[in-house]
């Protein structure tokens, strides 16, 4: 057999073992080239920097801090505290009427007679002056003040448990935008990883095809899982930064810190959740049930009030005066000109006649707030009931897809170890050993994710039950 090249003939020669080989037909050359192509853990295209760079970058913090940092910052804690003060201001406003009321007035008027113009007309009115101090003091109103007194101390009760409502809130927003954020973090390592498996696949398909083992279509389609699977890190990477917003928003920093969270606890399993009596449990002692019904107590309290109005008042009154008049304003300069002084002593009895329809449409709108009152509080007891029940149904479902991705890693780690036996004996290929790991790698990913969304669902079963506490 003679070969040809640039100069011309050559002489025939021996086969080589190489030939030999060769001549054996392409099936075992497949089989010898998949025994040559190197494992997906040997010699690949290296991660770039980019690859290997930090995730995430900022602020360092621990679940306890970022819940403390946010009871201590976000306005609406400040918000509820404000109306707690106002609320108490009024309770001592509406006491005030108990006490005795103490006041004074003084009064001085210069200007000419009267008698002393028209009748002696050599006297003239030069300064009268006169003080008066009143007391009064409340005997007896028909019960109105205590109703007052009574409306306002269960307004205050009412307030005091929307504030706890909002620190529970509070509480819940940041605990789940924390594990929030760290499965967006995982994610996002996850699709990191999962571009170095789609960049290894690409040049695993390259060199099939450079030694005639392989077809183009399968480097054209690696390289749309390569482009996937970077758009599908951009879209990780922003996913995790728009979490870092929401956990500084719930933290209530105004200048949007990023974050890095910290896990300083165990991962709550949710292993406490019994629903009938956690369910009991929330319409006893839920902060929004127990705020409806101090609402409801204040409108009673307020109806009662708006009644009693209707009915007369005593009061006691005791005043002083003390007074100097000229003896000119009278025309009689013989009478003393020096101050002099009395006391007073008696009692005042106000009974309304007529309002004009006033206190009758007091009465007409407290007994409309009433009657809403008690419609919101049963509205409340069917929400806080519906929440309770929907969030034990989450924990069971999320304990379902956390049990279920164990055994998906676990089916993982068995298919990868196959694999990995199959391609060492010649049966597989190195894309098939690839597509195993990014399996396993997924599964992975699958099971932190899982965890802390039953994490998270845990945090909304204690907050629809009411016993969310600072952790």
């Amino acid at each position: 057999m003679a070969f040809l090249n640039a100069n011309g003939p050559i002489r025939k020669r021996k086969d080589s073992p190489i030939r030999k080989i060769l001549s054996l037909g392409p099936s075992l050359l497949l089989v010898l080239g998949t025994l040559l192509l190197p494992l997906p853990s040997q010699a690949q295209t290296p991660p770039s920097e980019e690859d290997l760079a930090p995730i995430v970058t900022g602020v360092p913090i621990t679940m306890k801090e970022a819940v403390r940092r946010a009871l201590r910052l976000r306005p609406l804690r400040k918000i509820d505290q404000d109306r707690i003060r106002n609320i108490r201001a009024t309770e001592k406003q509406a006491r005030a009427s108990y006490l005795p009321q103490l006041q004074a007035s003084y009064q001085n008027t210069y200007a000419n007679s009267f008698l002393g113009f028209f009748l002696f007309p050599n006297y003239q009115f030069v300064d009268a002056q006169l003080t008066t101090v009143t007391l009064t003091q409340l005997i007896f109103d028909f019960g109105r003040t205590t109703s007052q007194i009574s409306q306002r101390r269960w307004s205050l009760k009412a307030q005091k448990d929307a504030y706890r409502v909002t620190s529970q809130s509070i509480i819940r927003d940041v605990e789940t935008a924390y594990y929030g954020l760290i499965a967006a973090i995982e994610q996002e390592r996850v699709t990191r990883l999962d571009v170095i498996d789609a960049r290894n696949h690409l040049d695993a398909s390259l060199l099939r095809l450079k030694a005639g083992m392989g077809l183009k279509a399968d480097v054209t389609q690696a390289k749309v899982n390569l482009a996937n699977a970077v758009l599908s890190r951009i879209q990780a990477v922003n996913a995790r930064k728009k979490e870092q917003i929401v956990l500084a928003t719930a933290i209530g920093d105004l200048q949007e810190t990023h974050y890095v969270p910290v896990l300083d606890l165990s991962l709550p399993e949710g292993l406490r959740a019994r629903l009938l009596p956690d369910l009991q449990k929330a319409i006893a002692k839920n902060p929004s049930l127990e705020e409806a019904r101090h609402t409801v107590n204040a409108a009673q309290d307020n109806l009662k009030a708006a009644w009693r109005q209707n009915y007369p008042s005593l009061n006691g009154q005791a005043q002083y005066f003390l007074a100097q008049i000229p003896p000119s304003a009278l025309g009689f300069p013989s009478l003393p000109s020096g101050p002099y002084s009395s006391f007073a002593f008696g009692g005042v009895l106000n009974i309304p006649l007529l309002e004009g329809g006033g206190n009758l449409a007091q009465i007409h709108q407290a007994r409309a707030a009433l009657n809403e009152s008690i419609h919101q509080k049963e509205e409340t007891e069917l929400s806080v009931s519906s929440q309770v029940r929907q969030a034990w149904l989450d924990i069971e479902e999320a304990r379902e897809q956390l049990a279920e991705s164990l055994t998906e890693r676990a089916n993982a780690l068995e298919y990868d170890r196959l694999e990995e036996g199959s391609y060492s004996a010649g049966m597989a290929t190195a894309l098939d050993v690839i597509d195993a790991q990014t399996a396993l790698r997924k599964a992975r990913a699958d099971v932190v994710s899982a965890r802390y969304s039953l994490a998270q669902k845990v945090v909304l079963y204690h907050f629809a039950v009411g016993d969310l506490s600072p952790p």
